[in-house]
């Protein structure tokens, strides 16, 4: 690539604004500890002392190391927090593993223990109960997190007196090879003399060829059996402020319905039905669910269930049942030996999917589901209006699906559990159902509606029922061939909350960052979800960051990097994103990678990073005289570079407007401006400076802009 072709590349940054003053941004806490910095500047002989407001030079420290170790990511687990969970109860199945698993942590010996188990059956919380109760007091606990194209041994930490656990369950980026099991067992001497431990959690299938493998001081346990499932379900209850809901899943039917969970993932999806069920109750009937919490059932003797509000106890036992049975029957007969026609099908799926609103909603939607699928077809669609005006009304057909419609044409399809039954059941009988399915959900989620519950729960429903990766690239195909690709992305982003697909997300958005332009926007979508959500986990804002940089590495589309400079932009408003941000510039200065997204990273930190309580910017109060010198030579880039001058520069003329009411802060400013400006290849930098600075002045009257013409006119 040419320079000139980088030029034209990178032309997407906006001209600056002469006439707009923006606001300062939200302001970064104090430093973590003290940490002053001095500058003199032409022109005056004061200094500014920036004191306690600084980024300590360690915390940079810490940035910079982080970056270059290009190790996993790292998060201390607090033992305290594990064994006093209240969620845990170790089950017997567990007894042979558990003592497998203390002798080996007694042995001095071993450094590397692997529990292999099949998906859902809890061995990530088996390693952390093991480690909080087993290791050492003052051994520091550590949960890596895997973010890699395969397993590497270099990747992983290795501190002294640390128990590092790891989990291995992606197929598709976490599957251990031969190599990375003989480079696992060459660590154990290195562990062995720090007093260390590698514990990885191994999904059964990923593990299915190395059954025969052995190596000493590795210890391999299986984990043959999940927790008991009613256990779970009472306990997460419990743990998440519903205590009165156990009495409700101890009844008898209740009891057999949980029993059939397979695993400790379906066993925690199930308290969330459960929850949800209340949740409804209590808008629906609000005195009644009062009366419940405050008075609800204590151990008397009494057979289970006998004093348990009525309407509560069927709608949970509903949402806990199993509905393939009925569902054959509706589908096969129509439950009354009528056959269940085309149209109510269509018309039980938009009940299914809407639950209540005006009927007309809910035909029009069904009557579109009926047009996609004669498309399918290539026919015309299947009813005419003779044979519509011969049947049934509407309202037959709906009191016939067991929906209710009251007197303002309002239906209520109130099933709890049978509604995304029907949606799971088409799903998976009638596969080549599925591409009109989709196009159908995408089609009725509202335009414009963030985190809207129509089409987006129900095809986040279908992406996560078996967890098959498969579904959400048909889920993107669908949405983008209808223009509708926010519809993807909210998908995406909710997908990421589910235990069992938020490897299957990540691993698809790092796929897609370098495909065409509109997969590119969809990624940088949910990127920006991800990064908004103020309870996103670091490690999830981390593997964002670098979604993001690996679409600005790869694309060639002006919009696209319009988006990743808007995200940047956005995350460089708050101090956790700074950091990430330094990160990627980090990357770029001191590493020579990925240059393009350190470029935007770099123009969104010097952009409005000044704060009400500080007339410095942010970049400015970096204390770490490294990073502080790869910021000085990136802005540099950035004020030669034709594509980030105009940006770049505007920056600095709001550095220099902030601080012009506070002369020690100026001076600093212009200090570290001046060099930055002096001596480029093109002087136009210099010219537009003074262009944004006109009429600016200090408070003793001096014009900023003949300082900094001064500055810049002095011998270097």
């Amino acid at each position: 690539m040419t320079e000139d072709d980088l030029e034209r590349l990178l032309a997407f940054l906006p001209a600056p604004k002469r006439t707009e003053q923006r606001g300062p941004a939200p302001g970064p806490g104090q430093a973590d500890a003290p940490a002053a910095a001095t500058a003199s500047a032409p022109g005056g002989g004061r200094t500014f002392n920036v004191g306690n407001a600084g980024v300590a030079a360690w915390h940079i420290g810490t940035v910079v190391q982080e970056v270059r170790r290009d190790l996993l990511w790292a998060r201390q687990l607090d033992r305290g927090e594990i064994l006093g969970s209240r969620t845990f109860a170790r089950p017997a199945g567990w007894n042979g593993a558990w003592d497998q698993g203390w002798a080996a942590l007694a042995d001095p010996d071993v450094r590397v223990i692997i529990v292999v188990s099949p998906r859902g059956f809890g061995s990530t919380t088996f390693a952390h109960q093991l480690l909080a109760a087993r290791t050492p007091g003052r051994m520091t606990l550590v949960q890596l997190e895997p973010d890699w194209p395969r397993p590497q041994v270099e990747k992983l930490h290795l501190e002294p007196f640390h128990a590092y656990q790891l989990d291995l369950k992606n197929p598709e980026k976490d599957r251990p090879s031969q190599a990375f099991l003989t480079d696992l067992a060459k660590k154990v001497e290195k562990l062995r003399s720090d007093r260390s431990i590698w514990v990885l959690t191994v999904a059964a299938d990923l593990w299915a060829s190395h059954w025969a493998w052995s190596a000493p001081g590795v210890q391999v346990i299986e984990l043959r059996s999940p927790p008991d499932s009613q256990v779970v379900v009472e306990k997460a209850l419990s743990a998440s402020g519903h205590p009165w809901l156990t009495e409700y899943v101890r009844t008898p039917t209740a009891r057999r319905q949980v029993s059939a969970v397979r695993d400790a993932v379906q066993a925690v999806q199930a308290a969330s039905s459960v929850i949800g069920q209340w949740r409804e109750y209590r808008h629906d009937r609000p005195l009644e669910a009062r009366a419940v919490v405050t008075s609800r059932p204590v151990d008397t003797g009494r057979p289970p269930g006998s004093a348990l509000d009525a309407d509560l106890r069927q709608r949970i036992e509903n949402a806990l049942g199993d509905w393939r049975a009925e569902l054959d029957e509706t589908f096969a007969g129509g439950g009354a030996g009528r056959t269940l026609s085309l149209e109510d099908r269509c018309l039980l799926l938009s009940l299914a999917v809407h639950r209540r609103a005006p009927a007309a909603v809910i035909y029009k939607d069904a009557r579109l589901l009926e047009k996609l699928i004669a498309e399918s077809d290539r026919t015309t669609p299947p009813t005419n209006l003779g044979q519509v005006f011969a049947g049934r009304g509407l309202r037959q057909r709906l009191t016939d699906l067991r929906a209710e419609v009251n007197s303002q044409e309002v239906v209520e399809f109130h099933r709890p559990g049978f509604d995304g039954a029907v949606l799971g059941y088409v799903w998976d009988n009638y596969e080549d159902m599925r591409p009109v399915l989709l196009r159908w959900l995408v089609e009725i989620a509202p335009p414009g509606s963030r985190r809207s519950g129509l089409g987006i729960a129900s095809l986040t429903a279908l992406a996560v029922r078996h967890q098959d990766p498969a579904v959400l690239t048909d889920i993107r195909d669908a949405a983008s061939g209808l223009g509708r690709p926010d519809v993807c992305a909210e998908v995406m982003s909710h997908a990421l909350r589910t235990e069992r697909m938020e490897w299957a997300v990540w691993a698809r958005l790092y796929d897609w960052a370098d495909h065409r332009a509109e997969t590119q926007l969809l990624v940088v979508a949910v990127a920006e979800y991800v990064l908004a959500d103020p309870d996103g986990t670091p490690t999830a804002r981390r593997k964002a960051v670098t979604r993001l940089r690996r679409v600005a590495s790869t694309s060639k589309d002006l919009s696209v990097l319009r988006a990743v400079h808007e995200t940047y932009r956005q995350l460089g408003a708050e101090e956790s994103g700074r950091d990430l941000l330094l990160s990627e510039v980090v990357l770029w200065k001191l590493e020579r990678k990925a240059p393009l997204p350190g470029k935007i990273a770099l123009l969104a930190l010097a952009t409005d990073q000044h704060t009400a309580d500080h007339p410095l910017p942010w970049l400015l109060r970096i204390d770490n005289q490294e990073v502080r010198t790869a910021v000085d030579d990136g802005l540099r880039e950035l004020l030669s570079d034709a594509a980030f001058e105009a940006e770049a520069v505007e920056a600095i003329a709001r550095w220099l407007k902030a601080a012009a009411g506070d002369i020690p802060a100026y001076r600093v400013v212009l200090a570290r401006a001046v060099p930055l400006l002096r001596g480029r290849p093109s002087r136009t930098a210099g010219v537009h400076l003074m262009r944004s600075i006109e009429g600016l002045v200090l408070p003793d009257g001096t014009s900023v802009g003949d300082d900094v013409w001064d500055a810049l006119s002095a011998p270097s």
